[in-house]
C-alpha cells in the first residue's frame, strides 16, 4: 500500500498541535518500516524538516504558492487546490494508493483514490462562552462555508477525540458516515529526571485568545503572595496582549509572569523539568496534547473542565470548572500546592498515558485504518 500525505498548509515555522502531529505521524510510520510506502507533498521551506525524518520517504517539492492573499487560510487552500493536477499525475505515476490531507482547508478538488483529511478540530462551528469581533464572526462564517465543501470531497475523516467525533455529528450530521475517531500520536521527551527543583506554573501555547490565559493571570494574581512559584507563559504573543498587560497592573506582578515568546525544544526542557505544575485554560480542545505530554513528564496537571480535555486525560488531572473562573482556579491551584499529587500516582498515569498514546502505537492504527479504506474502495469494483 502506497500512501501520500500533504504537508503543504505547514511550513518551517511551528504552528502548533497541527504540524506536531503530522511530523509524529510520519516518524511513527518509519519506526513500522514504513518509509519507502510514503509519499510526502510540500512547499520547499519544509523539504529539510521531512528529509531529517526520513531520507527513504519519497519528497515531491511542490512550486511556490501561485496565490497570494491577506487571508491566508483562502490562500492555503487556493492553492491546495490549483495542485490538484500535479498531485493526480503523482498518484497515477506511483500507484498511490491512499491520499492523506494532515490539515484543513487543504483542498476542494476531488481525486481519483479514497481521500483522508485529519481537521483536528471543527472550531470554527463552536461558540461555548467565547465572544466575537464582527470580523471574527465573518471569518468563522467563511471557514464554516470552506470546510463544509472540504468535508464533501473525503472519504473518511478523522476525529482526534469523541468530542470531536460529537461536534461533527452535531454540525455536520451528513458526514456520520464517514468519521472514525483516531487519538494524537505523542512523542513523550524525557527532558529530565523527576526530583529537580521546581520554580513556576507553567501554560504553552498562549498564542490564540481561546487559549483563555487572561483567567490563569488572574488566578495567580490572586495567590501569588502565599505560593513561592512564578507564572511563565511559553507561545507566541496573543492578540489580546493589551489585554494581558493591563491584568499584570504592577510591578510586583510583572516580576512574577514571564512571557517567553517561542521557545526550542531544547530550551524548553529546561522550562518543563522545573515547573511544578502545568495549567490548560482553554476554552476549546478538540484534543490537547500538551496537557498529556505534560502528564507524561509525571508534572501535576490542572486543566478547565471541557471540551475533550477529561476524556483525553483519562481523570489523570485536577479539573475546575466554569473555565473562565478564576477564583475556582486560584483554589484548585492552592489545593495542589498544599496537598501534592502523590509521586506514585504520577509515574502511575505517565505510564497509562504513554501506552495510550504513543506516537508508534497510534501510526500503527492509523495505517490499519488506511488499509481498510483502502481495501473498501477496491471492493466496490
Amino acid at each position: 500500500m502506497r500512501v501520500a500525505i500533504d504537508l503543504c498548509t505547514f511550513t518551517s515555522i511551528h504552528q502548533g498541535g497541527k504540524d506536531e502531529v503530522a511530523y509524529n505521524l510520519l516518524r511513527g510510520f518509519v519506526n513500522l518500516g514504513r518509509s519507502k510506502d510514503i509519499i510526502c507533498f510540500c512547499y520547499p521551506d519544509l523539504a529539510d524538516k521531512v528529509k531529517k525524518i526520513s531520507n527513504d520517504i519519497d519528497l515531491y517539492i511542490i512550486p511556490k504558492k501561485r496565490i497570494k492573499s491577506r487571508f491566508k487560510l483562502l490562500e492555503v487552500i487556493l492553492n491546495g487546490t490549483l495542485n490538484s493536477d500535479l498531485y493526480e499525475e503523482i498518484i497515477t505515476e506511483k500507484k498511490v494508493d491512499i491520499l492523506v490531507f494532515s490539515n484543513k482547508l487543504s483542498s476542494l478538488a476531488s481525486y481519483s483514490i479514497p481521500t483522508v483529511i485529519i481537521p483536528h478540530d471543527i472550531q470554527m462551528f463552536y461558540r461555548g462562552n467565547l465572544t466575537f469581533s464582527f470580523i471574527d464572526e465573518l471569518r468563522r462564517l467563511l471557514l464554516r462555508f470552506l470546510v463544509k465543501l472540504e468535508f464533501r470531497k473525503r472519504s473518511s475523516i478523522i476525529a482526534i477525540s469523541d468530542f470531536d467525533k460529537k461536534e461533527m455529528f452535531k454540525y455536520l450530521p451528513g458526514i456520520k458516515d464517514k468519521v472514525y475517531r483516531i487519538y494524537n500520536p505523542i512523542i513523550f521527551r524525557e527532558y529530565s529526571p523527576f526530583k529537580v527543583n521546581k520554580k513556576h506554573i507553567l501554560a504553552l501555547n498562549i498564542q490564540h485568545p481561546h487559549k483563555n490565559i487572561v483567567t490563569l493571570i488572574r488566578a495567580f494574581k490572586e495567590i501569588k503572595d502565599v505560593i513561592p512559584y512564578d507564572l511563565v507563559l511559553v507561545g507566541k504573543l496573543p492578540r489580546n496582549m493589551d489585554e494581558l498587560l493591563n491584568v499584570i497592573d504592577t510591578e510586583d506582578l510583572s516580576k512574577r509572569v514571564l512571557f517567553t515568546g517561542f521557545v526550542p525544544d531544547d530550551d524548553l526542557g529546561k522550562i518543563i523539568s522545573q515547573t511544578r505544575i502545568y495549567v490548560n485554560t482553554s476554552f476549546f480542545e478538540g484534543f490537547g496534547m500538551t496537557a498529556i505530554e505534560m502528564i507524561g513528564q509525571q508534572i501535576p496537571t490542572i486543566v478547565a473542565n471541557n471540551t475533550a480535555q477529561k476524556e483525553v486525560t483519562k481523570g489523570f488531572c485536577k479539573y475546575y470548572e466554569p473555565t473562565n473562573d478564576f477564583r475556582a482556579l486560584a483554589e484548585v491551584i492552592l489545593a495542589e500546592i498544599n496537598e501534592p499529587t502523590a509521586e506514585q500516582d504520577l509515574i502511575k498515569f505517565a505510564g497509562v498515558m504513554k501506552a495510550s498514546y504513543s506516537y508508534e502505537v497510534i501510526a500503527s492504527k492509523y495505517w490499519e485504518f488506511f488499509r481498510q479504506v483502502v481495501n473498501l474502495n477496491t471492493n466496490k469494483f
